[in-house]
């Protein structure tokens, strides 16, 4: 049975499965597979930090003054693009989970790398079929 990490993205689950993995040089999978479980949280999108002019009309962003600074994430999801205004209170937390979500394309790389080899060197473990299905 394939190991399953479940990851929280904007209010969605999205599953991973790690395939049949063989054991030769199973210490670097093992350690890189680790490292995929400790990744929380994850974001998959865009962060932008924008330049913006209030909707206060004696403000200084209105003249020459500095305009104020926001962050927005975007992303998609079922087909469909949104963007969302990040708080202040929440852009460290927005900047961890979308710097955790190129870590994890990252690890997810190097793991399929590896998982290439094995295969083209014949050492892949295939997965236990029930009696009578096909491979």
């Amino acid at each position: 049975m394939p190991r399953e990490g479940v990851f929280l993205l904007t209010g969605a689950y999205y599953v991973i499965i790690i395939g049949h993995m063989s054991t030769t040089g199973s210490k670097k999978r093992s350690t890189l597979r680790k490292q995929l479980s400790r990744i929380d949280p994850i974001m998959k999108g865009s962060l932008a930090e924008v330049k913006l002019t209030c909707g206060t009309p004696g403000c200084r962003c209105h003249a020459k003054g500095p305009k104020h600074k926001g962050m927005y994430f975007s992303y998609r999801y079922e087909g469909t693009s949104h963007t969302v205004y990040i708080p202040k209170g929440m852009q460290e937390y927005a900047r961890k989970a979308h710097g955790n979500w190129k870590r994890l394309k990252d690890l997810l790389e190097k793991l399929t790398d590896m998982e290439v080899k094995q295969l083209q060197r014949g050492k892949g473990r295939q997965p236990k079929t029930r009696k009578g299905e096909r491979t």
